[in-house]
């Protein structure tokens, strides 16, 4: 009985093993990109994701968390164990090279689970996503999985290590002088930024501080009926807070810090119109709003408040801490009416 016992205890741990195994080699339709901040201007020398090689060889300062170039294909694929990236930061007049192993665990989790997805047809689960690869000064290096607008998860941070490249096999039909080639890129780069960076007084580990995770939530004064708010957090990743077509609410986040809402709302008034609304705070007030939530366990929340200012509707954004409000200055910050009914 004992012997029996045990042979259907192994036979059940390899049915597991199995099934997990399928699991993570599951194939996937996927396309990668690469990219880097604004102001920190970049090239890929060359990049694979997997067994795909990464196009990018034109400059590459988007900004962070955002996608540039497609490569990849329409098959379905195995999903990639590893990412190799050798690209200048034009910045420093500097190459890194990284080779890292992802976390193909996570990868597979998210792909599995997919994501809600608005068609003709309804509502539906996507499992089609990208790989955003963003590169930064210092060496950083980040990895976002993406599907649709609102959704986007960092899955990996990593740090290359600086290594040399001959100008020659990086530019072979271009400009041979470096340093003529270089000043091109810099030229374009914000003053303020260059003169940060000679004087040693600009920071590349704001991209690692930048991820630090909060528990937050967001909500517009006197809930009016929300069509849809996505967030957008300083670090790359992309939140569907609501969603009315499909069924989203979301009552909090953890994760990092909003930087940028963008929504559309009915009130009760208006029977043919909606508003569409974007509003985005300084990142330079990241370190203020980040101290009021650690003031406070870490939590907080924003609260959206529209106003009308000489027949203008805008937005005013407060930050909730405890017992605390704040007003947080927008840098942006539009309406607009949309006509949307018949």
């Amino acid at each position: 009985m004992k012997i029996k016992l045990n042979i259907v205890l192994v036979l059940f741990a390899l049915t597991l093993i199995h099934c997990k195994s399928s699991k993570m080699d599951k194939k996937y339709k996927w396309l990668v990109s690469v990219n880097a901040p604004k102001n920190f201007p970049a090239t890929l020398h060359y990049g694979y994701l997997g067994e795909t090689g990464i196009r990018g060889k034109g400059t590459l300062n988007s900004g962070w968390g955002k996608m540039g170039t497609l490569t990849g294909s329409q098959e379905k694929r195995v999903l990639p164990k590893e990412l190799h990236l050798v690209w200048i930061s034009y910045l420093e007049n500097q190459f890194y090279e990284g080779h890292f192993e992802l976390d193909h665990k996570k990868i597979a989790e998210i792909f599995e689970k997919g994501f809600k997805e608005d068609t003709d047809k309804g509502g539906i689960m996507s499992h089609d996503m990208f790989f955003v690869l963003n590169v930064a000064p210092g060496g950083t290096v980040a990895v976002w999985l993406t599907g649709i607008d609102g959704f986007q998860r960092e899955v990996g941070f990593y740090q290359a290590k600086k290594t040399e490249v001959v100008w020659k096999e990086y530019n072979p039909h271009g400009e041979q002088d470096r340093e003529k080639s270089v000043k091109i890129y810099t030229d374009a780069i914000s003053p303020e930024i260059v003169t940060q960076y000679k004087e040693n007084k600009l920071s590349f580990k704001k991209w690692e501080t930048y991820r630090e995770p909060f528990t937050w939530s967001v909500a517009i004064k006197d809930n009016p009926h929300m069509v849809f708010l996505n967030a957008y957090a300083i670090n790359g990743e992309e939140y569907r807070i609501d969603d009315d077509s499909l069924e989203i609410n979301e009552d909090s986040v953890y994760g990092a810090l909003p930087q940028e809402f963008r929504m559309q709302w009915e009130e009760p008034d208006q029977v043919k119109e909606a508003f569409t609304a974007v509003c985005v705070f300084k990142e330079s007030d990241y370190a203020t709003i980040a101290a009021a939530f650690k003031e406070n366990n870490h939590t907080g929340s924003f609260e959206i408040v529209p106003y009308v200012e000489n027949n203008v509707k805008k937005l005013k954004l407060y930050l909730i801490t405890g017992t605390k409000k704040q007003e947080i200055h927008l840098k942006e910050n539009k309406v607009k009416r949309l006509l949307y009914k018949s």
